[in-house]
């Protein structure tokens, strides 16, 4: 397979050629920062999963062989990750609704430090749970119904409904329990 006339760019990536890098931003930030911006997200969030998307290439740069225009190729990977960005702020936004928390996104930037907090206090609490609770919230967060939840771990469907709330209520616990937790609700 013949490489892209783009190529150039990835041998860039591998000697860092600042001047080939620039023309990269140049050609392909904006492109990246629109897709973000009409996706719910900020020009800092764009800028975020741009530098991502470039890091992974730039990590692949000795292997990689550019059979696409390098905005085509760097399109796929911010889109991919801004859409699991937004699908991790989905499930926090659902754990801690289940808990009784909502984040106003009043101050887009105190937002995005509160939300990345937030997020690992969640993670870190999550991960003090039990095995059996960390199934079912899964399953819950990925959308699975509490039928679909009972089928899968062999249980009554009303026993999927009290495990969940006993789960949320030992998260909750967890959450408000974190120093942390407790600075951001001040």
């Amino acid at each position: 397979m013949q490489a892209h006339k783009d190529q150039k760019y990835i041998k860039a990536l591998c000697n860092n050629n600042t001047a080939l890098i620039k023309e990269i931003y140049h050609k392909c930030a904006a492109k990246c920062e629109g897709y973000v911006k009409r996706n719910s997200g900020s020009e800092i969030e764009a800028a975020d999963v741009f530098q991502e998307a470039i890091v992974d290439v730039y990590l692949k740069c000795k292997e990689l062989i550019l059979t696409v225009p390098i905005c085509a190729y760097l399109s796929t990977l911010y889109k991919r990750k801004w859409i699991n960005k937004l699908n991790r702020r989905k499930n926090l936004v659902r754990i801690l609704s289940a808990i009784g928390y909502i984040l106003e996104p009043s101050d887009t930037q105190k937002f995005e430090s509160t939300e990345a907090t937030m997020e690992n206090i969640v993670n870190e609490c999550f991960k003090q749970l039990n095995n059996k609770c960390q199934d079912v919230l899964n399953m819950y967060i990925k959308g699975m119904t509490g039928e679909e939840i009972a089928n899968k771990l062999g249980i009554k469907r009303n026993n999927v409904f009290k495990q969940k709330f006993d789960c949320l209520d030992r998260l909750k616990t967890l959450c408000e329990q974190h120093p942390d937790f407790k600075n951001l609700m001040q």
